[in-house]
């Protein structure tokens, strides 16, 4: 394994990405050599030590990084532990207090931030859990279930660009230099420093930006984009391929956050198969239920609450069998 290889795998484990078959080879690598764990702490000293530096200048000659190699320099390597790891809790809790600072982490080990990322970074959030993440800019993405989001090769170079598959909520770290952009199923939203929900899922016939705060510019080309400000709400029909705007409530802009479900005018398929991310289970629809629109917010109540509600209204039948919502007509 090279160090480039080793560093990305210790990154994933931080970041809760690495895959089953990833977390057995770190704990084989962890196992392989009395020194490692020494290692994996030195690693989380640097980045604590890296939290101290401004990211924000960009180092433009070689005194810059002669400066941050005494700083890391400075650190004393961890004395050598006991061959049986009996001190795993101790490496993990420093990994814990490192991922405060993961975004400078990401900087110092996958490439520096003025020249871009060298490998792209992908994470994930799981049926039912949403994900809080730290970009190596600084900007802060709430994940929602069932969603992925890549920052991509070059991420922090001449711009920042992203690609979500799903619903994430952005705080976007100010840099007018860099743009900052979501590239979310035919439609990108591009900004400099804001605010906003992006809803992006593959099955959904639609991709909506919304603003909380700032201005964002939402488009598929230049000939078609809008311009959002705090209460608007882009969407980008993929069947016509046209972007309308409309006025929204700001405060429910992601309120999902708050594990509130606010479903304005969202057809009644895509309602489903969010409600089917955010419990954690799966969804069959058996029969035509299409043209069906839900007008609703659900707060604290059960899935069957729900689904009750669901049934009374829209007149079907809609039962969990196995961790799957069936949903026929009457």
């Amino acid at each position: 394994m090279t160090e480039q290889e080793l560093n990305i795998l210790i990154h994933k484990q931080l970041t809760g990405q690495a895959s089953p078959a990833e977390n057995e080879q770190f704990e084989a690598w962890l196992t392989s050599d009395g020194a490692n764990p020494g290692y994996f702490q030195k690693m989380a000293e640097i980045w604590a030590t890296a939290e101290n530096l401004d990211l924000t200048v960009q180092p433009e000659t070689d005194a810059e990084w002669e400066k941050l190699h005494q700083k890391v320099s400075t650190i004393q390597p961890a004395s050598k532990p006991s061959a049986k790891i009996i001190r795993m809790g101790t490496a993990w809790r420093l990994a814990a207090a490192a991922a405060v600072v993961l975004g400078v982490a990401l900087w110092w080990l996958l490439g520096r931030g003025d020249a871009g990322l060298i490998e792209p970074m992908n994470f994930a959030a799981a049926s039912g859990k949403i994900e809080n993440i730290t970009l190596p800019d600084g900007t802060l993405v709430a994940l929602n279930a069932g969603s992925t989001l890549e920052a991509l090769q070059g991420f922090g170079g001449d711009d920042r660009r992203v690609k979500l598959s799903g619903e994430a909520y952005f705080q976007v770290k100010s840099n007018r230099s860099k743009p900052f952009l979501v590239d979310a199923n035919g439609a990108t939203v591009r900004v400099v420093g804001t605010e906003f929900n992006v809803r992006a899922y593959p099955g959904s016939q639609s991709v909506t930006a919304s603003v909380a705060e700032g201005k964002v510019e939402f488009f598929t080309s230049e000939q078609n984009k809008v311009q959002l400000t705090p209460g608007m709400e882009g969407i980008f029909e993929k069947t016509s391929g046209k972007i309308t705007a409309r006025q929204v409530d700001a405060n429910a802009v992601a309120a999902w956050r708050q594990g509130k479900l606010v479903f304005d005018n969202v057809p009644l398929v895509e309602a489903l198969d969010i409600l089917g991310r955010h419990y954690g289970i799966s969804v069959k629809i058996e029969g035509n239920i299409a043209g069906k629109q839900l007008f609703s917010t659900f707060e604290n109540e059960t899935l069957e609450e729900i689904l009750k509600t669901l049934e009374l209204t829209y007149d079907l039948n809609l039962t969990v069998k196995n961790d799957t919502l069936l949903v026929r007509n009457k």
